[in-house]
């Protein structure tokens, strides 16, 4: 492997107020196949979700809500079934409202009727009881504190209204992607991957060519010898692709690159960490619902699958 730049088909994914605060997109989804990013089986799972609530005048409130993908389609979904349907929707995430737009003038229009809440916790939701006939949430309610969180989702759901959530799954493809990941991350920082990338430059800097030559050889080999299967393999190309981009133009800013670089991979670990705390199985969702000791019951506790692939779990509470 020389330096040269390997085809990514995913950006860095850094904090997630930074990221929601520097994209155009609705979902964190990596390959957006629409404007909501999600695949289809999703976007018919909510639209079946709202047509099966028979009462008018609907509220609904999407909790972590991201940038609204979940929010807008709802919305949508609610207008071509002629329902008149309250979306409301909050994160924790301080997120620049003005930043949730489209080119598309109905989607704009429905965005505008969103009632958005940001730097907003699930633990201390700013509604009143009972004011809401449905509560969703698309892999986010997991990771709020279920003891406070669960309470709130009591206290703002009127009697007899639902809440349905997807939830990450320990056994889906996105838990064992997301444990490739993180495995992958963690081997370039014990490779001291961004310190050995500044001596590189330090070095082509100062024209201490021999020496960069050789040390240049010893990383790639080091970066050869990785072993890698298709869930690890995407990871790993846009780490590399990035670093190739640096070292194909080494100069004066190549160690702010590196550093920015470093700091998205550190970001990473850390999401990726969180991420796969809050994958669940179906006993401990059951058993971390049971600790809140609640009047809400789960109704169900289902499997989502993606191109016929486990995808989620979908919980319904009443």
């Amino acid at each position: 492997m020389s330096w040269s730049v390997c085809v990514s088909n995913s950006d860095f994914i850094m904090h997630w107020e930074q990221y929601w605060n520097s994209t155009d997109g609705f979902s964190s989804f990596a390959e957006l196949k629409n404007e909501f990013g999600y695949p289809k089986e999703i976007l018919h799972f909510w639209q079946k979700t709202l047509s099966e609530i028979s009462s008018e005048n609907l509220k609904v409130l999407d909790l972590a809500t991201g940038k609204g993908a979940l929010a807008i389609w709802l919305k949508a979904a609610a207008n071509s079934q002629n329902k008149l349907v309250d979306i409301y929707a909050c994160d924790a995430a301080d997120i620049d409202v003005s930043s949730i737009k489209s080119n598309d003038v109905k989607l704009e229009k429905i965005i505008k009727d969103i009632n958005f809440s940001f730097a907003t916790n699930l633990e201390q939701l700013p509604y009143e009881d009972d004011c809401f006939d449905l509560l969703v949430s698309q892999f986010g309610f997991e990771y709020s504190s279920w003891e406070s969180s669960l309470k709130e989702v009591t206290r703002v759901l009127k009697p007899g209204g639902q809440a349905v959530f997807m939830m990450h799954s320990a056994s889906s493809q996105i838990a064992l992607n997301s444990a490739a990941g993180l495995s992958v991350f963690k081997s370039l920082v014990e490779l001291e991957l961004f310190e050995k990338l500044k001596t590189l430059v330090d070095l082509k800097l100062t024209n201490q060519q021999l020496e960069f030559t050789n040390k240049n050889k010893q990383l790639i080999k080091s970066l050869n010898e990785f072993s890698l299967d298709n869930n690890s393999l995407q990871w790993f190309q846009d780490v590399v692709s990035n670093v190739a981009k640096i070292m194909q133009n080494i100069n004066s800013e190549s160690h702010t690159a590196i550093d920015k670089l470093q700091t998205n991979v550190e970001f990473q670990i850390k999401r990726l960490e969180e991420q796969t705390r809050v994958s669940m199985t179906e006993n401990s969702i059951r058993s971390a619902f049971d600790e809140a000791s609640l009047e809400l019951k789960i109704k169900s506790i289902n499997p989502m699958s993606v191109d016929e692939e486990h995808f989620a779990w979908t919980v319904v509470i009443e």
